[in-house]
């Protein structure tokens, strides 16, 4: 409820919203919400917690940060929604792994792309925020650092763009 009051409360009275879950390849679970009522909240927070469970890959489930960074640019631009801001809350309970235990560079390209405004983005700044999920989630790839000091150095960006630890995925809200 606080969350849909900040929504509904605010100056402009909503949000467009897509829920993106990412392993080794983001996939979308709820799909370009523009929350402007109850209702449409509500459909938005059903269609996250009805979504089928994605099966674990063979060897497991590895994390593509600068691919869930690269998918979520291409998504902003293809919406055609115009939006004053424009962030992407990413959380993950480990650093990108996909290129080895410490994938750093891949990440950093992708969040500055993305941060940095361009013609191609209308001269927008998009803001990353980071969310590492500390609570008994792996660590693993994070270069000698901390999941948030990884998350803090690599994955936020923009200006105003913050990192908020959750102790476990029920933390998220």
């Amino acid at each position: 409820v606080d969350v849909l009051d900040a929504i509904l409360g605010s100056y402009c009275g909503s949000i467009a919203v897509q829920y993106v879950e990412f392993g080794n390849h983001p996939h979308v679970v709820a799909d370009w919400f523009f929350i402007q009522t109850d209702e449409v909240a509500e459909a938005f927070a059903q269609a996250i917690e009805t979504a089928e469970k994605i099966p674990t890959p063979d060897g497991g489930y590895l994390t593509g940060i600068a691919r869930a960074i690269q998918f979520a640019r291409e998504s902003l631009r293809r919406t055609g929604i115009t939006a004053e801001r424009q962030v992407v809350d990413l959380s993950a309970d480990g650093g990108d792994n996909m290129r080895g235990l410490c994938s750093k560079d891949s990440v950093i390209a992708a969040r500055d792309e993305l941060t940095t405004p361009t013609a191609e983005n209308g001269w927008q700044e998009v803001i990353i925020n980071a969310l590492p999920i500390v609570g008994g989630g792996q660590t693993v790839g994070t270069c000698g650092l901390g999941l948030s000091d990884y998350m803090d150095k690599f994955v936020r960006g923009g200006a105003g763009s913050f990192l908020m630890e959750a102790n476990g995925v029920s933390d998220l809200p």
